[in-house]
């Protein structure tokens, strides 16, 4: 028959179960210029903007690497969960402490270009703006003098390390999220 042959024909149902979207990796990269710092510690829980993936809507969170939730209807956990207005599922993301290619601090040898310190393992969110002013960053000079409680309200920071008898600043922090 003519017309049956006409008609797309439809690929067999498989019985594997539907594999989930994969998660994007997005890192944080941050560079700065380091005067007499040997190396700038981040603080442990990370203040960003996320966005909805498909979506315009955004939200201030704080993402603790520490915290561990159930992921809603999965076995699985997440250090971060939402749940955008209107949508069917939780958005939700998980910290990689130590991403590929990057290190967990800033330091002198590396200071002036862009090194992943974090990254991001999401689905149905990103981070689109890191809050550098919120949180407290440890920095250690290269005379050995560590500053802790370090802020970056008035976006850069000095200080004097008594021991070595030399100033010490951070100036020029500049960041971008990039998908790994």
């Amino acid at each position: 028959d003519r017309s049956r042959s006409a008609q797309p024909q439809q690929a067999p149902r498989s019985s594997a179960p539907r594999q989930p979207p994969t998660m994007v990796v997005i890192s944080l990269f941050v560079k700065a210029d380091l005067e007499n710092v040997a190396r700038v510690e981040f603080p442990s829980q990370w203040s960003v903007v996320v966005q909805q993936t498909n979506g315009d809507e955004r939200r201030e969170v704080i993402i603790d690497p520490d915290n561990e939730e159930e992921i809603t209807g999965s076995r699985g956990t997440c250090n971060f969960k939402l749940k955008w207005p209107g949508a069917k599922k939780e958005s939700y993301l998980n910290v990689i402490k130590e991403p590929k290619g990057g290190q967990t601090f800033l330091g002198g040898d590396r200071a002036g270009d862009y090194v992943a310190v974090v990254a991001f393992d999401c689905r149905g969110l990103e981070p689109v703006e890191w809050n550098i002013k919120d949180g407290s960053f440890r920095v250690v000079s290269e005379g050995g003098k560590t500053f802790d409680d370090v802020t970056f309200e008035e976006e850069d920071w000095y200080d004097y390390d008594d021991d070595a008898e030399q100033s010490v600043g951070i100036t020029n922090l500049d960041f971008k999220f990039e998908r790994s």
